[in-house]
C-alpha cells in the first residue's frame, strides 16, 4: 500500500509542476476565487521558503497576461493569435 501511495504522489507531483501555471491562471479568473486563496494553497503545497518566489512568478504571469489582452484592444481586436 505504501508503494502505491508514493507512486501516486509521484504522479501527482509531476503533473501539478507540468499544469501548475495554467491551473492558478483559471481559477484567478474565475470570479469566485481570489489571489488569497491561491497564496494560501501555495503556503501548504510549497512553504514558506518557496512561496514568495512562485508567488512573484505568478503575478508575473498574470501581468503579461493582461498586458497581451490590452495590446489585443489596442490593435483594434485584431490578433495574430489563431
Amino acid at each position: 500500500m505504501k508503494v502505491m501511495v508514493q507512486r501516486m504522489k509521484e504522479k501527482f507531483d509531476k503533473y501539478w509542476k507540468e499544469s501548475g501555471l495554467l491551473m492558478v491562471i483559471a481559477a484567478l479568473l474565475d470570479p469566485r476565487n481570489k489571489m488569497m486563496h491561491i497564496e494560501y494553497v501555495f503556503e501548504k503545497l510549497y512553504g514558506l521558503e518557496e512561496v514568495e518566489t512562485k508567488l512573484q512568478y505568478i503575478r508575473a504571469e498574470l501581468h503579461n497576461l493582461y498586458d497581451d489582452y490590452v495590446a489585443m484592444g489596442t490593435n483594434g481586436g485584431n490578433s495574430n493569435i489563431g
